[in-house]
C-alpha cells in the first residue's frame, strides 16, 4: 500500500510544483519544469489509486457524486503546519488520475523575480490595472 503523505512530504522536500499520479506509474514530480518519475517508488496499482480517491475525497459525497457526474472535482488539501495542496483528479480510462499543486506559504522577494524595475515602481501606483495573462506555469517573460 502506498502512503500518499510520504509522497506529499517527499514532494515538499524535493520543491516540486506538482505531483502527477497515474494507474500503473510511478508518482512524476514537476521540479524546474521537468517531468520526474520517482524510479525508486512503488507503482500505482489500481487498489492504490482507488484507495487515494478516498483518501482525498474523505467521505464526503458531494466530491464523490460531483466526481461521478463531471468526472472531474478540484478540491483542496492541507496538512503539515498549513501546508496547502491544490488537487485536481480527472478521469482515463475510467480511473482517477490526480494533479496536485504544491502551494508555496511564502511569496519570493521583489529581487528575486528578476524582474525590470519598472513593474516595482508600477505597484507602487494608486490606481489601475495590470494584466499578467498565459497559461499555469508559463513563467511569464519580460522582453526588453
Amino acid at each position: 500500500m502506498i502512503d500518499i503523505q510520504e509522497i506529499l512530504k517527499l514532494g515538499i522536500k524535493l520543491e516540486a510544483s506538482d505531483i502527477h499520479i497515474v494507474r500503473r506509474s510511478k508518482p512524476i514530480f514537476r521540479i524546474n519544469k521537468e517531468l520526474i518519475e520517482m524510479s525508486d517508488l512503488d507503482t500505482f496499482s489500481d487498489d492504490d489509486i482507488y484507495q487515494v480517491f478516498q483518501f482525498f475525497i474523505d467521505n464526503n459525497s458531494g466530491y464523490e457524486r460531483a466526481y461521478k457526474e463531471e468526472k472531474r472535482i478540484d478540491l483542496n488539501y492541507e496538512f503539515l503546519n498549513n501546508k496547502r495542496f491544490r488537487i485536481n483528479i480527472s478521469s482515463s480510462n475510467g480511473y482517477p488520475v490526480f494533479t496536485i499543486r504544491i502551494i508555496k506559504n511564502n511569496l519570493p522577494r521583489f529581487e528575486d523575480l528578476n524582474l525590470p524595475d519598472i513593474v516595482r515602481r508600477v505597484s507602487y501606483l494608486p490606481q489601475g490595472l495590470i494584466l499578467v495573462t498565459g497559461k499555469s506555469n508559463s513563467r511569464k517573460k519580460y522582453d526588453t
